[in-house]
Parts: C-alpha cells; structure tokens; sequence
C-alpha cells in the first residue's frame, strides 16, 4: 500500500471517530480545529497567517509525529 493510500485510511478513520448521527444520515467534520488546538497547546505546531492552509510543525512536533508515524503505521504495515 503506498502513503497516499495510508493517508486517506488514517482519515478516514480519524473522520469517523468524529462522526455524529444526523438523522438517518452519518456525518463527520472535516476540521480537526480541537486536535489542532490541543496541538498548539502542546507546541506541536504553530499558527500561521489566519486564512492559511497550513500551520508551522515545530522541532518537536517533528519528532513526536515521527514517533507517532512508527507506532501507527509502520509496526502496522
């Protein structure tokens, strides 16, 4: 399986441990604007401009997300 496939596994999975019930209907938010600000909070990562697509990986962000590359997707592959 190649990292796009993973990517859009790990999503999708992360979609639906957000997902409510509306209805007859199952939705999931597509922000993770809770995550991101727990993130921040942690010094993960950083705000960039306001209307920015991205945000800024901090050194230790870099190093806790390598971490959790490996616990979650390599020992798992």
């Amino acid at each position: 399986m190649d990292n796009a496939a993973k990517i859009d596994e790990l999503v999708l999975a992360l979609m639906s441990l957000n997902k409510f019930d509306d209805g007859n209907t199952t939705r999931a938010w597509k922000s993770f604007d809770e995550s991101l600000e727990r993130l921040h909070a942690q010094n993960y990562i950083r705000s960039s401009a306001p209307n920015a697509k991205s945000v800024l990986i901090t050194p230790e962000g870099l190093a806790f997300a390598q971490k959790c590359v490996k616990k979650h997707i390599t020992e798992n592959a």
